[in-house]
Formats: structure tokens, C-alpha cells, sequence
């Protein structure tokens, strides 16, 4: 009878967990399979009885019924007995892979399952019973009498065939049958080979001879039996599948090569089936790790079965290998995957389950230890390089490893720990340090570290922190794995960090505002939904406004309703101006009517948080009682009154006193011109005279009367520069600033000419230090001044201290000049009068002058809004500064005629 094919074959799938068995059914229906479900263990036999499917997938736990008893039941029962039984179940459950197949199961299928191997399973187990039945049907299509499998084909024919069958036609129909059977051994996918192990068999025969009857406590005891055992068995033929996955060419490479295909788990797989056909069992089933002749290993399922008639000698059996490398891989990085999403869902855990914020880290710390098994989980901070020094901030232990946690004290900066810093700033991910990442352990000595990973952790807000574990009690290799889950757990560090600092942050703000809320004598108010009238106080309002906290509830309508009438429009119009877009603040002062009825003085402020549109959506701000500074205010204004009439009779008398002043200035000014003037005219007749007798009879004149001649002429000269200067200084104030601003440069070059005449040496022993800035002075008063500052230098410092130097500079409006010279200098007591008239100091009488030159000077400053000043030298000497104020640019052309 033809079989169907594997992708049409029928299969029930017995499962009671109903989204395993919808997943399953929809599965293998999408496959081909003709599938029929069934969700309850009690109804599982009554429907293979029913169907007599090709294969049943059967979950390893059901409700009130035990799967492996049912396994044995189906087997059991002739009308239930030939379908394939696969269970399937969870890694950890009670039901072991080998009692499964004691209990007549053909596989085992681990969860969590991909549906990839469910299908390379089934389909491989489907594709083996259709090979054993076609090898089965190869035999009974031999003729009577011949073994299954015939070494001498035509002796045997010869020897047991009838006389009266024709000798061609048996041999026919041998070749047939051997086609078949090769075709299908040759030409299956699956890895197959045909073993003898007879010997084997034999060899189990002396064994029971010689008393063993616990062959697994023998051959675990005895490995030296399971090598003797393996050299007894016969490889009779293997099929290009099975070469394919040796990596063999062909037989003949593959014999050459078998001892290396063998592996210590080869062999602890091979004991195993040992121990199974010792017992008794015609098949074995189970997971190996196979080497090709390359040396790569791979992850197989061995499924071996005792060809049916051979079950005695063991003298033929079917070995199949399926390749379950990248099963076995995907499965491993399943399982990875759960553990991993496992140790995640460790973490949140503790995380939603703290309490507060400081035992969530805490628990994280814990947890994290708790997967890792490390010794320490910590934190610190700052991870970085450039700090001077660094704290744990958090520690989690071993009872036996405390570290720096518990020592409570700021740990250096090393250069190892900023390298270390360095490193896992700039890494994506965790840093280790073990023998594998060939790196020294920071700190290793001090804390007892073996093994290190650091991983730099950012918040939200500050620098960055270093999360990390030690290992102290072994040298760790931190795993690929292990290094990636706990970078995922040290972002959710991180996350927690930003909403322990943001928390931690906002608590401090929040203290800082009770404080200042109670420390203020301000009342703060908040406006939530600036379109609801209700309104929040904070106490002292309530206390301002003479209420008990509660008392009332406040509104927006009330707080108008407490508005002073008179100030009532005011204040309305100026919070509705603010709350339709007004560019600045709320801000106005005005009267509020207290719980005893009486009225304060208030001034209110706020701020709006606007929308998208510029509308106020909320407010707040805050009442200052001004009713003390109103008073104070009030009594003020009437002290300013008073003062203002007081200022009028001051101001009136004031500019009675300054006509006067100026009137006696004018008369002033008028008297020194008329005296200078009116004193010339008989002083140059008396000079005259002195000089003509002084020429005419000076023969005639004894020496005393020739002397006082002289002196007659010298002291007149003294007289003619005083009444000059005198002069000069009643006519400062008459001249005013010219429309051109004067080349304040050519000026004092021409000084220095005129100068020269007096002086013998001026250019050598005068510099003009830089650009003189022009400046709108009269040219004959700027003349006076280089003059004046000028000569005195000359007069009194000389040569003998350095050269005089002369010096301007414009900024914006104002321009300074000054002459410094390295002579005696003046002393500081002296420095305030050298500017009044006719003073020349303690020590200058030897040196001629009039003692009015600086007074014309600071007069000068004084006209043109500035000043004159006197300083020390560096060094030694005097410094005289001359500022003018000049609203005209520098850079308008000067006149060079002033």
C-alpha cells in the first residue's frame, strides 16, 4: 500500500493549553498536514483509536491525565498501535527525554521550540518510517527462505530454490528488490548507516555469563568496555547524506579517518546505547556532538532502530544522524534571549515594586547581584578623569567583600582609575577587566578585585556615573552574554538615576520654595485655569488679608469684591490688558478690605503662562502689604512739599546771591584789568628813567647807586609779567570755544620755539610722546597752557632728570593733555595749592615767576568743563594733567590759526 507523503500526512495534536495547540494546528495546516486537535488528554485515545493518524503530537503534561501512560496505551492497543508519538514539553518539566522513549515516543521536542524544528522533526521522523516500511517490503518481496540480507545471492538461490522455478526469474526479482532498497538508502536525505553488532551482542552474552546483570553500573565503571564494545561493531554501509555530513569524499577517506570522528561525548552517547540494547530495547534516540573529519563539530540527534529479524544477533541496524547544528544554535540563542528578558523582567521588577526612589536603587543593586553572582554592585560618581577624586555612592555586597561604601571616604583619581575613566566614557558599553581583556584591574590591590566591569552610565541631567560589578573571590571571565545584559540593565540604571537626581532635584526645589514661602513676608497666589474663578492662597495671604487659612475660599470674584472701589477699575483693566497679551508683567497697587473691614494697601504682581496664541492659560504671582511704605510714602510727599517750598526761598535767595557774585566777579575782573592797565602807565616812565640814568650817568654814580637802578628795572619787569598775567587770567573768561577744533599739536611745537629763545636745548630736552588730538580751545588760551605746564618744567626740573614729556588723548569727549618732567617734584601737602594765585611753594622762591601761571591754567580747565591736577611721576617729578570737554569728533578738520 502506497504511503503519503510526509507534507500530506494526518496528525493529531493532543494539547490542553489552548494558544499552544491553536499555535501548533495553525502551524502544520499552513504546512499541508492534514491536523485534527484535541484539547483534552481523555478524549486523546478515543480519537487516534477513530483516526489512526500517521503521527501524534503529544504535550508531556496534560490535566488529570499522564502523558507517558497514554504513550504506553496507544502502543499497547493493536486498533491504536503504528503511529508515530512525538512529546513535546518545557526544559526543567519531570518527564525525561529517556523515559519517553522507553514509553514507545519517537522524539522529544524541548520548548521554547521554533517552528522550523517542530516541522525538520516531524517531516524527519515521517521520512524514516517510510524508509523502514519500504526496507520492511524489499524483504518481503524476496523469495521464501532468503535471509534480509544476502551475501552470496546466487548460492542461495541454488541451494533453496524450488527445481521447478525458473532460475532467471528469481534472479530478477533479487535485483529488484535490492534496486529498491539501495535506492532508498542511497538516495535519502537523512545520514544513514547499516551496523553489525553481533559481536557487540556476543560480547553482552559473556558478559551475562560472568554475572553482570547491572550493565549500566558496568559499563560506567568499565569505560574501558564501551572502547572495547565500539571497536566489536561493523560499519556495513552508510549513504552520501551520512559522508556529506562527516565531511568525507567517500568511504574509502571516511575509514581513514574514523578515529578522529570520535568524541568523549561520542562516547558517553555510545555507553548510553550500549546500556539500551542490553536491556533489551530495539531503539534509542538521543542528542550528540559529532566532529567531521575537518574537526568542526556539530550537534546531531542519533536515532538507531534494530532492523526487524535481526532483533536476536543484532546483526543489522539502521543508525540515522540529523543535523541539528543551527537547531541546537537558535535554540541556545532562545534561550539566552529568555534568560535575558528573564533578568530584565528581574529588574523592573524592582523597580515598579520600591517603595521610594533611593530603595530602588537599592533593589536594582541587589537584583543585579543576585544575577550576575558577583561580589559587588556599585555606583560612583563622577566617572571622570579630570575629578580630583571620586565616592561610591552606592554599594551592594557579599557579607565578606565590603568595599568603599562602607569605608565612607573619597577615593583618588589615580592615573590607572582616570585611564579607566577614560576608556568607558569613550566605550559603548561595559569595559572588563579579566584575564581575558588582558587589562590590570584599577584599585585591584586596595579592594581585593580579581575581575572588573565599568560601564559609564549618563543621566538626564549632571556628569556621567560608573556602574559596575567585582568579582573577588575568583578570576571571572565576563561573557559576551553577560557583558550585554548588563549593559541593557545599565541603561535602565541610568533611567533610574534621572528620576532619582530629577526627584532628588525637585525635592530640594520644593524645600527651598516652603522655606521661602514661609520666610517671605509676601503672599503667593496661583491662578490653575486663569478661564475658572478659583484662585489658591498661600497662608500669609490669609494672614494679610486677616483670615484663618480656610476660612474663605478664594476666587477671582471675591478678591475684586475686596478691591477698593476707587481702585476697583484700575486693577480690572490691568489684569484683563495682561491676560489678552499684554506684553509685561501684572503689576499695580491698590487697596484690599481686611476681615475687620478696615483697608491695606497692596501691591499685587503675576506672571501668565501663555498658549500657542499668546492667551493666558494660568497665572500666579504674589500681594506685598505696602501699607506701612503708602504711610511712609504719604509723609513723604508732605515733607517734600514743605522742602519744596523751603528749595523756592533757598533757590530765590541763591539767585540773588549769584547776580551778586557774578556782579562782584565782572567788578572783580574789571578792577584787575584797570589796575594791570592803569599800572603800566606810570611803570614804563619809572622803568624808562632808571635805565636812561643807568646809561647816562652810571660814571658818575657810585655802585650802590647803579645796583639800585638796576634792581629798579628788574623789579619793574617783575611788575610789567605780574600785571601780564594778571591780565591773561581777567581774560579767561571772556573768550569762547571756536567753531574749529584747534591742532593742538602745531600749538605746542610753536611753544617750544618761543621757548627755545629762553631755553638753549628745548628740542632735546621736550618730547611730544604720540598724536596731540585736536580740541576746541581758544588757540591763545592752548598757548598758555603748553606755555605755562611747559616752562615750569623746564624751569624747575631742567635737564639734569630726563627729558620732559608731553602727552594727549581723546575719549569720546573728553580731552587730557599733560606735561610730566623727572625733577624734585612737589610734595604732596603742596600738591592742592599749587593752582591758587600767587602761591610758589616753600622751596621755589630762587625761581623766577608771578605764582599766577597755574592759576590761569586750572582757570582755563574750569572754563571748558574740565580740570588741572598734579601727580608724582613714576620714578620722580610731576605729572600735570589739563582735561577739556569737547562734544566735537577728533576727526573734524582742525585750524591750524585757532
Amino acid at each position: 500500500m502506497p504511503l503519503p507523503r510526509a507534507e500530506t500526512a494526518s496528525l493529531i495534536v493532543i494539547d490542553d493549553e489552548p494558544s499552544r495547540l491553536g499555535g501548533l494546528v495553525a502551524l502544520l495546516a499552513g504546512q499541508g498536514f492534514v491536523v485534527q486537535s484535541v484539547a483534552s488528554g481523555a478524549l486523546a485515545f478515543d480519537a487516534v483509536r477513530e483516526k489512526k493518524p500517521d503521527l501524534v503530537l503529544l504535550a508531556s503534561r496534560l490535566s488529570g491525565v499522564n502523558s507517558l501512560e497514554l504513550c504506553r496505551q496507544l502502543q499497547a492497543d493493536e486498533k491504536t498501535r503504528g503511529p508515530l508519538v512525538i512529546l513535546y514539553g518545557a526544559v526543567g518539566e519531570a518527564v525525561e527525554k529517556v523515559e519517553g522513549f522507553k514509553a514507545g515516543c519517537a522524539d522529544f521536542i524541548t520548548q521554547p521550540f521554533a517552528p522550523e524544528e517542530v516541522l525538520t522533526r516531524i517531516r524527519t521522523q515521517l521520512r524514516l518510517r517510510d524508509l523502514a516500511v519500504n526496507l520492511e517490503a524489499v524483504g518481503h518481496d524476496r523469495p521464501e527462505g532468503l535471509t534480509p540480507v544476502t551475501r552470496h545471492p546466487r548460492r542461495e538461490i541454488d541451494e533453496k530454490a524450488p527445481a521447478d522455478s525458473p532460475r532467471d526469474q528469481l534472479l530478477e526479482t533479487l535485483r529488484e528488490s535490492e534496486a529498491r532498497y539501495r535506492g532508498l538508502f542511497e538516495d535519502s536525505p537523512t545520514p544513514l548507516w547499516e551496523e553489525d553488532l553481533s559481536q557487540v551482542k556476543a560480547y553482552f552474552s559473556e558478559l551475562n555469563a560472568s554475572g553482570v546483570t547491572d550493565f549500566r553500573s558496568y559499563f560506567e565503571n568499565h569505560p574501558e568496555a564501551v572502547t572495547h564494545c565500539a571497536k566489536l561493531v561493523r560499519v556495513l554501509d552508510l549513504n552520501h547524506a551520512a559522508l556529506a555530513l562527516l565531511g568525507a569524499s567517500d568511504k574509502g577517506a571516511l575509514s581513514a579517518g574514523l578515529a578522529s570522528i570520535f568524541t568523549k561525548e561520542s562516547l558517553e552517547v555510545f555507553r548510553e546505547v550500549l546500556i539500551a540494547l542490553a536491556g533489551g530495547s530495539q531503539r534509542f534516540e538521543s542528542e550528540a556532538v559529532q566532529r567531521t573529519l575537518a574537526g568542526e563539530e556539530k550537534r546531531i540527534v542519533l536515532q538507531l532502530g534494530v532492523v526487524p529479524g535481526y532483533e536476536a544477533s543484532l546483526g543489522k541496524v539502521l543508525v540515522s544522524t540529523l543535523d541539528v547544528t543551527e537547531i541546537k544554535r537558535a535554540e541556545q540563542g532562545r534561550l539566552y534571549h529568555l534568560r535575558f528578558l528573564e533578568n530584565l523582567e528581574r529588574v523592573d521588577q524592582a523597580i515598579r515594586q520600591a517603595e521610594c526612589l533611593e530603595q530602588m536603587m537599592v533593589d536594582v543593586l541587589d537584583t543585579t547581584l543576585s544575577i550576575f553572582n558577583c561580589d559587588r554592585a556599585w555606583l560612583l560618581y563622577p566617572c571622570d578623569p579630570a575629578a580630583p577624586s571620586f565616592r561610591v555612592s552606592m554599594e551592594r555586597t557579599r557579607e565578606e567583600y565590603a568595599g568603599a561604601y562602607a569605608m565612607d571616604v573619597d577615593i583618588p583619581v589615580l592615573p590607572e582609575v582616570a585611564e579607566a575613566f577614560r576608556t568607558a566614557l569613550k566605550t559603548n558599553g561595559p569595559v572588563p577587566y579579566d584575564p581575558g581583556a588582558g587589562q590590570a584591574v584599577p584599585l585591584g590591590d586596595r579592594f581585593s578585585i580579581q575581575t572588573h566591569v565599568l560601564l559609564a552610565v549618563q543621566p538626564k541631567q549632571g556628569k556621567h556615573w560608573g556602574f559596575g560589578m567585582h568579582q573577588c573571590s575568583y578570576q571571572r571571565v565576563w561573557t559576551a552574554e553577560e557583558l550585554s545584559l548588563f549593559h541593557e540593565i545599565g541603561r535602565r540604571v541610568g533611567d533610574c538615576l534621572s528620576i532619582l537626581l530629577l526627584v532628588k532635584d525637585l525635592r530640594e526645589s520644593q524645600e527651598r520654595f516652603d522655606l521661602a514661602v514661609k520666610g517671605s513676608r509676601d503672599g503667593l497666589w496661583d491662578w490653575p485655569d486663569t478661564t475658572r474663578p478659583a484662585i489658591w492662597w498661600s497662608p500669609r495671604v490669609y494672614e494679610m488679608f486677616g483670615f484663618a487659612p480656610g476660612e474663605i475660599i478664594p476666587t477671582k470674584d471675591l478678591l475684586v469684591e475686596l478691591v477698593h472701589p476707587d481702585d476697583r477699575e484700575k486693577a480690572q483693566g490691568a489684569l484683563r490688558e495682561h491676560l489678552q497679551g499684554g506684553a509685561t508683567p501684572y503689576d499695580e497697587e491698590f487697596r484690599i478690605r481686611s476681615r475687620t473691614g478696615g483697608y491695606l494697601w497692596v501691591w499685587a504682581r503675576g506672571q501668565s503662562l501663555r498658549d500657542a496664541a499668546g492667551q493666558s492659560r494660568r497665572m500666579s504671582g504674589s500681594f506685598q502689604d505696602i501699607t506701612e511704605r503708602k504711610r511712609a510714602e504719604e509723609e513723604l510727599k508732605k515733607h517734600r512739599d514743605h522742602l519744596e517750598e523751603l528749595v523756592a526761598q533757598r533757590t530765590a535767595k541763591l539767585k540773588s546771591s549769584n547776580a551778586k557774585l557774578e556782579a562782584a566777579n565782572h567788578e572783580l575782573e574789571a578792577f584787575t584789568y584797570t589796575v594791570s592797565h592803569d599800572l603800566r602807565a606810570p611803570l614804563t616812565p619809572i622803568m624808562g628813567y632808571a635805565e636812561y640814568l643807568k646809561d647816562k650817568y652810571s660814571h658818575q654814580l657810585d655802585s650802590q647807586a647803579v645796583a639800585m637802578l638796576s634792581e629798579i628795572s628788574t623789579q619793574g619787569e617783575k611788575m610789567l609779567s605780574l600785571m601780564k598775567d594778571l591780565l591773561s587770567l581777567a581774560q579767561v573768561g571772556h573768550l569762547r570755544a571756536p567753531d574749529q577744533p584747534v591742532a593742538s599739536e602745531d600749538v605746542c611745537r610753536a611753544v617750544l620755539a618761543d621757548l627755545g629763545e629762553e631755553f638753549a636745548g628745548v628740542a632735546n630736552l621736550v618730547q611730544i610722546k604720540g598724536a596731540l588730538p585736536a580740541v576746541r580751545v581758544p588757540r591763545s588760551l592752548l598757548t598758555q597752557v603748553f606755555a605755562n605746564l611747559t616752562g615750569n618744567g623746564l624751569r624747575y626740573a631742567g635737564g639734569g632728570g630726563g627729558p620732559i614729556e608731553i602727552k594727549g588723548e581723546r575719549q569720546g569727549s573728553r580731552v587730557s593733555f599733560s606735561v610730566s618732567d623727572h625733577g624734585p617734584g612737589i610734595p604732596p601737602e603742596e600738591r592742592l595749592r599749587v593752582f591758587e594765585v600767587f602761591y610758589r611753594g616753600l622751596t621755589e622762591s630762587k625761581i623766577p615767576g608771578s605764582g599766577v601761571g597755574l592759576a590761569i591754567v586750572a582757570k582755563i580747565a574750569r572754563h571748558f568743563g574740565g580740570s588741572a591736577r598734579v601727580e608724582e611721576t613714576p620714578g620722580g617729578g610731576c605729572t600735570f594733567t589739563v582735561e577739556f570737554v569737547d562734544s566735537v569728533s577728533e576727526n573734524l578738520p582742525a585750524d591750524p590759526l585757532g
